[in-house]
């Protein structure tokens, strides 16, 4: 009755929230690069580029994984309908377009990272800084739009998209700029402009209830391309037999998780029978949430319930003496409901601590009772403990074996991405959708890499083993890379550079670096025999372009940024750890 009373029935409504967030992250991301561009100007400081490594690492995670998340739930929300309608359609078209605005952002973050605005720059290039914040606030928009409806009209939407109709225009007298940094930032501007107009268009349809029949995008006149039907159908949650075979092998981390989960589920109902634990199934249901699939995540869980339990419980005790009737225990009982609950995806530990009070004082035998919170705080404790004991004994899975295999399918991924982009300039052929598709694999990967970072680094906090540094530093850079190849992507015309010797023999030795570096963690050999790839007499330069040529800048870039891999990668076997010496 609450649902169908107080909340409309939306059956899109799950898919609608999750293609908001997409935008969300990108206003976010986009605020980030002009908060750093415009830092020298406002507090007379310039940011490291440890800052912009930071806000790449962190903003183009989120940004993928919620791009990830979008389209498996627009995918989920169809599969259950069974239909296609013009509101799928509309969202696959803001999809879409996020993820052409990421590329997007990525190309503007790399260039404003060289080119900080100060007082010498041109009108031309503050031009461009200032429409920052005008796409930042048409990406909000659309969010904001996605989520609440608000009193929209034809008129608001039509505002809001005269509102990017007009900055290609107010940037046409500088398109024609002889500075090719002026030129590359204002046609990203642009671009991004034309973007968002479209998906202001398509959010407002959507919102409206319009029919999209007279819009300009013939994916919502249309049926789906045959690569959006792909993408839907990868995202689709289904049974994946193929994926159930192959977890039946001993080397399979699901299948070893199971037989922990089974063996310590054995092991408390025994305890918990033989000791006359009253309120066992608290000690079953710690061991439940505590054991992960991985070792670090088994420890952080059991500290974090451990701690929040211990704290809550003491509460809990505290309460309980204090409480004396049924109706002040039930007035405390809904604000520790409702806050255990708000806290949850911030704080595990903060969750379990207002969990505790709410589940002791809920099950009080008779008033007063205190020491029921002792029983739940032991219950706990041994819960947790036996999970512990089992990861650490039945079978354990460390990062630090998995984690080559991580950064070598990221060193893969940089390398089909950089394939890509070089068969496209070869044959002055630019197929966005293999771009898209190559920079999605590339993301996607990075995301893997860094989630098994966060592992590593979780295992190795008691004694913070030296490698995890070169590790950190390894994993940043592989990210740089691809956002080096995502800019160059965006770079339009210059068919004569692009296919000049110069410039495809230093795309082929990038990629002999990549290749080089991949086969260190496939082999994990003391040394590799063969040499590392280096430039040749006729490599070091394009033509007679200026080195301030954004192409010949991302190139040099990309060149340093292979270096530095090269020297982390030698850290990381001289600290051990990742690529220990077999021999």
């Amino acid at each position: 009755m609450l649902s169908l009373l107080l909340w409309p029935l939306d059956a899109y409504r799950p898919a609608r929230l999750a293609v908001a967030e997409c935008y969300n992250e990108l206003a976010s991301f986009l605020g980030s690069v002009y908060d750093l561009t415009t830092r020298e100007e406002t507090s007379r400081r310039r940011p490291t580029p440890s800052l912009w490594h930071r806000l790449a690492q962190h903003h183009q995670y989120r940004i993928r994984r919620a791009v990830e998340h979008g389209w498996q739930a627009i995918a989920n929300v169809r599969a259950e309908r069974q239909a296609d309608s013009a509101g799928a359609r509309q969202l696959v078209v803001l999809l879409e377009h996020a993820d052409l605005l990421i590329a997007r952002t990525v190309a503007l973050a790399e260039h404003l990272e060289a080119q900080t605005v100060t007082i010498g720059n041109s009108a031309c290039f503050l031009r461009g800084i200032s429409c920052l914040v005008d796409l930042r606030s048409a990406e909000s928009w659309i969010a904001s739009l996605l989520m609440r409806r608000r009193s929209l009209t034809v008129a608001h939407a039509r505002a809001k998209w005269r509102e990017m109709e007009r900055l290609p225009h107010y940037l046409a007298d500088c398109l024609d700029s002889s500075d090719p940094n002026d030129h590359f930032l204002l046609a990203q501007v642009a671009e991004s402009a034309s973007v968002l107009e479209s998906s202001i268009e398509t959010a407002s349809l959507l919102r409206l209830g319009l029919s999209p029949e007279n819009s300009s995008d013939p994916v919502l006149t249309t049926g789906h391309p045959e690569h959006v039907h792909q993408r839907l159908k990868q995202s689709r949650q289904r049974p994946n037999l193929d994926q159930l075979a192959a977890n039946f092998t001993f080397s399979s981390l699901t299948l070893r998780h199971a037989v922990r989960v089974s063996v310590v589920c054995g092991t408390d109902v025994g305890v918990i029978l033989l000791l006359h634990i009253d309120h066992g199934y608290w000690l079953l249901l710690t061991s439940l949430i505590v054991l992960q699939p991985h070792v670090s995540g088994t420890l952080r869980r059991g500290l974090e319930r451990v701690g929040g339990t211990i704290g809550g419980g003491v509460l809990a005790a505290l309460l309980a003496i204090v409480l004396h009737s049924q109706l002040a225990i039930a007035a405390v009982l809904f604000p520790l409901a409702l806050l255990s609950i708000a806290v949850m995806p911030v704080s595990y530990a903060a969750f379990a601590f207002f969990l505790t009070p709410a589940f002791v004082l809920a099950w009080l035998p008779y008033s007063g009772d205190w020491q029921l919170a002792l029983v739940r705080i032991v219950n706990t404790f041994m819960g947790a403990t036996i999970s512990i004991l089992a990861m650490k004994f039945l079978f354990p899975i460390y990062e630090r074996e998995r984690a080559p295999a991580f950064l070598r399918a990221s060193l893969t991924a940089d390398r089909g991405y950089l394939e890509q982009l070089a068969q496209a300039w070869r044959s002055d052929s630019v197929s966005i959708r293999h771009l898209a598709s190559a920079r999605r694999g590339a993301g996607l990967a990075h995301n893997d890499t860094e989630e098994s970072l966060e592992r590593l680094l979780a295992e190795s906090w008691p004694r913070r083993l030296p490698f995890t540094h070169f590790a950190t530093a390894f994993v940043t850079y592989l990210r740089r890379f691809a956002q080096s190849v995502t800019t160059l992507t965006t770079l339009r015309g210059e068919s004569e550079w692009k296919q000049s010797r110069s410039v495809q023999s230093r795309l082929l030795l990038l990629q002999q670096r990549l290749l080089w570096l991949e086969n260190q963690f496939e082999n994990q050999r003391p040394a590799d025999p063969s040499p590392w790839p280096e430039l040749g007499p006729d490599s070091s330069k394009a033509l007679v372009l200026s080195d301030n040529h954004p192409g010949e800048r991302q190139l040099e870039r990309m060149e340093r940024q292979t270096v530095i891999l090269q020297r982390q990668l030698k850290a990381l076997r001289e600290s051990g750890g990742l690529l220990e010496s077999s021999g």
